[in-house]
């Protein structure tokens, strides 16, 4: 680590050049420590709060689940039956980076992935 260099600032902190973004407060040991108290304290609570809002999300969305399940596999049938009779492709002919692969070459694929795993 390089020679580390102190400046004084007008608001009573020190900067330490060499470290990045570290200030170490000068002014009384127990108003540096109700700030950061302070600090920790409300970010706890933000925290806290978020992870209640999160825990009432989970039964709000149970109940919505049903219809948005409905939604999601009509647009995927809508998805297959727009790339059949627009652009004439069958989904189980695509591979998974959705281009167009022959039977063979997939086939090919398939038992290359086959003696990997085995």
């Amino acid at each position: 680590m390089g020679i580390l260099t102190q400046r004084q600032r007008s608001d009573n902190s020190i900067i330490l050049d060499g470290i990045s973004n570290s200030r170490i407060n000068e002014s009384a040991g127990g108003s540096q420590f109700l700030k950061e108290w302070t600090r920790l304290y409300d970010k706890s609570c933000k925290q806290l709060t978020d992870c209640k809002f999160e825990y009432m999300q989970s039964f709000r969305v149970n109940i919505i689940a049903l219809d948005l399940l409905d939604r999601i596999e009509r647009v995927k049938e809508l998805q297959v039956e727009i790339l059949k009779v627009n652009y004439r492709i069958i989904l189980q002919n695509l591979d998974m980076m959705g281009e167009l692969a022959s039977l063979e070459f997939r086939n090919g694929i398939k038992r290359s992935e086959l003696t990997i795993t085995q």
